[in-house]
């Protein structure tokens, strides 16, 4: 049964006691996820990038989402502003569409974008820049088929 068809069977009486017991399952299952997440890891089960076959013949791969972030905004900011190159149009008009100030923002693909014209922002986008896995999870791969 969907959960769409579930609510619609419930009378007004119902739904603030299952709305509780909803968010408590919900934080059951939260807190199950990430201690399974936590032993799969600790002890090897699965490696990044391993495939999985559940018992109805669908592979899942366990992997991580990584993600580019930058470490100091402001200093990466200023040093590539004192750059020569940041005065060049290219690199200059990149460079004002990385850095948004309301709300405090850096687009990393408008500062790809100035390291293409530019060896000495490339390398100073690098230094203020690290990558981050996210926690590892199943990602089905019959769905990319």
């Amino acid at each position: 049964m969907s959960p769409e068809v579930l609510v619609a069977q419930l009378s007004r009486d119902q739904l603030p006691y299952e709305m509780l017991h909803a968010q408590q399952q919900a934080s059951f299952y939260r807190e199950l996820v990430e201690r399974i997440e936590q032993r799969i890891t600790t002890e090897q089960v699965l490696t990044i990038g391993e495939v999985w076959s559940d018992r109805y013949g669908r592979d899942h791969c366990w992997t991580t989402e990584r993600t580019r972030e930058v470490i100091d905004a402001d200093m990466l900011r200023d040093a590539l502003y004192a750059l020569p190159d940041s005065r060049t149009s290219l690199v200059g008009i990149a460079l004002r569409e990385a850095f948004k100030p309301q709300p405090p923002k850096v687009y990393l693909e408008h500062l790809d974008r100035a390291a293409k014209f530019s060896r000495e922002v490339k390398q100073t986008v690098r230094a203020f820049t690290r990558w981050k896995d996210s926690r590892p999870r199943f990602r089905a791969l019959d769905a990319e088929r």
